[in-house]
C-alpha cells in the first residue's frame, strides 16, 4: 500500500489529530526552552540540608510541529510496521517512522511543507 500526500506542519497548538488516541506531548512541553537532563536521587536526613545542582538541556521539541496519522489497507484495517517517510518540498528525505500495532504514526518536524509517503 502506498500513499502520497503533502501536508503542512501546523504550530504546536494545532497538533492534535482526532484519529490518534495517543496525542503528542502537551503544548507546555513544546513551549519550554529547556528540559531536565539526567535525574538525580537525593537523600535528605532529618535536620540536614542538601544542595543539588541540575543541568538543563535545550528542548529539541520547542520549535517543532507534529504530523500524526493512521495507515490502513483498502479494507480500512490498520497496518502495523508500515514505513512512513517524510520529504521536504524538494523531495529530499528528512525523517521516517514506523507505525505502531494500531497503524498509527507520530513525528515531530520543523514547521514547513512536507511530502508524506507510507509503504508496507
Amino acid at each position: 500500500m502506498s500513499d502520497y500526500t503533502s501536508k503542512t506542519v501546523k504550530s504546536c497548538d494545532d497538533t492534535r489529530d482526532c484519529h490518534c488516541p495517543h496525542p503528542p506531548c502537551p503544548p507546555a512541553c513544546f513551549e519550554q526552552d529547556f528540559v531536565l537532563s539526567d535525574g538525580a536521587k537525593v537523600h535528605v536526613q532529618p535536620g540536614k540540608e542538601v544542595n543539588q545542582d541540575f543541568t538543563l538541556i535545550s528542548n529539541p521539541f520547542s520549535n517543532c510541529g507534529t504530523i500524526s496519522g493512521l495507515v490502513r489497507d483498502t479494507h480500512c484495517k490498520p497496518i502495523k510496521n508500515a514505513l512512513v517517510k517524510f520529504f521536504d518540498e524538494h523531495h529530499k528525505p528528512v525523517a521516517h517512522v514506523f507505525t505502531n500495532h494500531e497503524g498509527q504514526y507520530l513525528v515531530c518536524l520543523q514547521p514547513g511543507k512536507y511530502i508524506v509517503k507510507a509503504v508496507r
